[in-house]
């Protein structure tokens, strides 16, 4: 019951930081993918998107998250368990 009730919180936890960064549900669904490595191209194809609509949604993930790179966003995304 414990870990059930941990496992709830973190959720939690991580719905409310991607909130105060008012990312989309879409951004906060190619912020994972970015996460796990794909390419703008699989993501575009994962998601039924061009890949200039992929690389424009990761713009603006940036932009929210005052990141500049990759590895800065990776890093605050696992900082601040956000995927």
């Amino acid at each position: 019951m414990a870990r059930r009730l941990l496992v709830e919180i973190r959720r939690e936890e991580r719905h409310a930081q991607a909130v105060e960064y008012g990312l989309t549900p879409r951004e906060k669904e190619i912020l994972k993918d970015v996460v796990d490595g794909y390419t703008y191209r699989q993501i575009a194809e994962r998601h039924g998107i061009a890949g200039s609509t992929a690389k424009k949604h990761i713009l603006h993930i940036y932009q929210k998250l005052n990141v500049s790179s990759k590895a800065q966003f990776v890093r605050k995304v696992i900082d601040e368990h956000l995927a």
